[in-house]
């Protein structure tokens, strides 16, 4: 590629945003520089349980999580 993209900037957080954020920074390893620009006038709206599943095994993949690695019991 001969210029390859330098900087991505995700309009919007949410989880789509954050879980589009956590992908391309593991995926480009650093290669480009990423931007999440989120809106405070905007309220957080709660995580429907739908979505559980789904950001669990995003946050596994793509960031290298892993659930219950974090915080002791």
């Amino acid at each position: 590629m001969s210029n390859p993209i330098k900087n991505i900037v995700i309009v919007g957080g949410g989880t789509a945003g954050w879980m589009a954020a956590s992908y391309l920074v593991r995926a480009l390893q650093q290669q480009a520089n990423i931007t999440l620009v989120e809106s405070a006038a905007i309220p957080r709206i709660g995580v429907g349980e739908a979505t559980i599943r789904v950001c669990r095994k995003c946050s596994s993949t793509f960031s290298g999580y892993r659930s219950g690695s974090g915080c002791p019991r």
